[in-house]
């Protein structure tokens, strides 16, 4: 048989399979993560607003992270909600591709490098706590902030060197369309979007909460009383929590860019389904981190929890108290109703 009349069939029943599950996680991602995480990541910046917590850099650093997280839940929202009905926003054209990669890259690794600055902050506290007190202003804060935050900003250029790529299957005549770049440039970008939102970040992060519970352990009776050492205990959760949510993610990385780099790959459409399903089987984890966080914050901080808990109350109290208001109100004007019958 002549090899160049050999042509390779897709399986387009694993395709529609593959495609389907993957668009209806995707879905209720959005209709039970990104929704209901809209509402708890504003309720979460509010809390970190108040008074009890502003004034401490933990305070400080949550009210960012939380404010992020927000922003990070819509921007999927926005974009994902359409791509589980089969419409992708960015897929139109190149600059689709540039501008969607670009910002969303920009906010996963500013989440990243904002969270090695949260575990940074405790480290310089439980080892030198009476010392750099300089890094506990808001301004100086924010000045490390916005020099990372531009770092991350620059290195991310390459994402404009992005292209849309369509490829028609002459058997099927159907088309496959993603998001590559040309060249070397490709390699580029892949090595430093694993180094920047994962491998350096995380390996950071690993290494100071290790640090983090070595030294609480060591002093923990001389930290006991100390206001600020209640967010220790929390910054160890919901780092770990992130850095465990990331794994699986950081591997479907690897798969996605050995595929989009390999042109040798034959059954392109078939591959092009796996590695959907994969990323949104992988990105289901750091989907309930960005989404749920407040609660991991719940279970570990318990100011955070009692101001939680004490707003709660409030809100249910105003509400009673305006069921209350209204009934009153109600029997008295049936009353008032009433007398003006009787009297007439």
């Amino acid at each position: 048989m002549n090899s160049s009349n050999f042509t390779i069939i897709e399986d387009f029943d694993y395709i529609f399979w593959a495609s389907s599950t993957a668009k209806n996680l995707l879905f209720y991602s959005c209709v039970l993560l990104f929704v209901p995480g809209t509402f708890l990541n504003t309720l979460q910046t509010l809390i970190f607003l108040m008074k009890i917590f502003s004034k401490t850099s933990m305070g400080y650093y949550y009210s960012i992270n939380s404010a992020l997280n927000l922003v990070i839940v819509i921007y999927l929202l926005i974009f994902c909600m359409p791509m589980s009905k089969s419409n992708s926003l960015f897929l139109y054209n190149s600059w689709g591709c540039r501008l969607f990669y670009y910002f969303l890259r920009v906010l996963y690794q500013s989440s990243s490098w904002l969270n090695v600055a949260i575990v940074a902050d405790r480290v310089v506290f439980i080892l030198f706590p009476n010392k750099f007190n300089f890094l506990k202003k808001k301004k100086f804060l924010t000045l490390i902030l916005i020099a990372i935050l531009s770092i991350i900003l620059i290195t991310n250029i390459t994402n404009f060197g992005l292209n849309l790529v369509i490829i028609r299957n002459n058997w099927t005549n159907q088309t496959t369309k993603y998001c590559s770049t040309p060249g070397p440039l490709v390699y580029l970008r892949d090595i430093h979007s694993i180094l920047f939102r994962s491998a350096i970040p995380f390996t950071l992060m690993l290494v100071m909460n290790i640090i983090l519970i070595a030294k609480v352990n060591e002093s923990k009776k001389k930290l006991k009383m100390k206001y600020e050492i209640k967010f220790v205990f929390t910054v160890i959760a919901t780092t770990f929590t992130f850095l465990f949510t990331y794994i699986p993610n950081v591997v479907w990385t690897i798969f996605q860019n050995r595929f989009q780099n390999d042109p040798s790959v034959s059954r392109r459409q078939t591959y092009e389904a796996f590695i959907f399903l994969f990323e949104m089987s992988s990105s289901a984890s750091y989907f309930v981190n960005y989404s749920m966080n407040i609660f991991v914050h719940m279970a570990f901080n318990s100011l955070f929890r009692k101001e939680v808990i004490r707003l709660v109350f409030n809100l249910f109290r105003i509400r009673n108290n305006q069921i209350e208001n209204s009934t009153i109100l109600s029997f008295r004007m049936n009353t008032k109703n009433v007398k003006t019958q009787i009297n007439a």
